[in-house]
């Protein structure tokens, strides 16, 4: 136990940004194994009426994410946490999960104070598969905190990096529709949520979505949604995925992850 020991508060990228900090730190070989813990509890009622004030929750007490009805998002708690191994595991029927690639940046100037900037998003997609030496995989965890400026700028970010792959589409799902916002732990809780994923080889279904935001329907033409669309994911040797988490400090994260079987079923 005498690797690196941090922590960081970059609002809710915060969980995403340590593991690409462990990734980074491996990688270095200041340690060989890592892990990322992720809590966040709700322990003062004034959190809720500031949030509630400057209308960022949503007033139906969902996260009604890429829907017709977003309105901000619901608070949650949670806990996650993600070890990070540099040893292969070899044997009968044993399944590996790597993050090959991941990326930090600014979000630079937006619309609003919680609002994404596409283009920083595009980019910070393309430096992670970058770090990954891979393209766009078939299911994206979106951040989708379920509101109707953020999630459209989200999807159409998505979208233009599909377009310029070989891919002709990918499954964007967001757990949020399902715990709510974690906050402080929503990275973490994306990066269970696409591993899981990539394990079944299904998208998971957007809870919460009934009808798709307009907007977001404008620029999803290589985007699919659970839930709308079918769920399969594109069947191979290897499976690829994403989880992006933004906060309302600009520090925006993404991750890559691989899942890939060992052996025999």
């Amino acid at each position: 136990m005498r690797g690196p020991c941090m922590v960081f508060d970059t609002a809710c990228s915060s969980s995403l940004i340590a593991i690409h900090v462990a990734r980074r730190s491996m990688y270095h070989k200041e340690c060989p194994l890592a892990l990322a813990i992720a809590p966040n509890a709700m322990l003062h009622p004034v959190d809720h009426v500031g949030r509630a004030v400057i209308a960022m929750t949503s007033v139906r007490g969902r996260c009604h994410t890429f829907d017709s009805r977003a309105d901000g998002y619901l608070r949650g708690e949670g806990c996650g946490a993600v070890v990070l191994d540099s040893a292969r595991r070899t044997g009968e029927d044993v399944y590996q999960v790597s993050c090959p690639g991941s990326s930090a940046r600014h979000n630079g100037q937006s619309a609003t104070f919680t609002a994404l900037n596409g283009l920083s998003q595009q980019l910070l997609i393309k430096a992670a598969l970058g770090d990954a030496s891979t393209t766009i995989g078939s299911v994206m965890e979106a951040h989708g905190t379920g509101t109707p400026l953020g999630d459209p700028i989200e999807i159409s970010a998505i979208s233009a990096i599909v377009k310029k792959s070989d891919h002709k589409s990918c499954s964007v799902c967001g757990i949020k529709g399902n715990v709510g916002h974690t906050e402080s732990t929503a990275g973490v809780a994306n990066v269970i949520e696409v591993i899981g994923l990539l394990k079944l080889g299904e998208a998971a279904l957007n809870v919460q979505l009934r009808t798709l935001n307009p907007q977001v329907r404008q620029v999803r033409a290589e985007v699919l949604h659970p839930s709308v669309d079918s769920n399969l994911l594109s069947r191979g040797k290897t499976q690829t995925g994403g989880a992006s988490s933004f906060g309302w400090s600009g520090i925006i994260a993404h991750g890559v992850f691989q899942y890939d079987r060992i052996g025999t079923t």
